[in-house]
């Protein structure tokens, strides 16, 4: 799924500034968020899950 996009829609209930991240020379911002959804379709669903499951991966154990 990297790369790939699953648009979503809600509200940001809670952000946390968890650090910097240096790419190309600059400087991005790394936020930790929680989001309330609003209701998706099951494809979206699928989708999501999807995304999540291969950043998991990406991240490892």
């Amino acid at each position: 799924y990297r790369g790939n996009k699953v648009v979503l829609k809600g509200t940001v209930v809670r952000s946390t500034l968890v650090g910097m991240k240096k790419k190309e020379g600059e400087f991005i911002p790394v936020y930790e968020i929680a989001v309330a959804f609003d209701e998706m379709s099951d494809i979206t669903k699928e989708k999501l899950t999807a995304l999540i499951k291969s950043l998991e991966d990406e991240k490892g154990p």
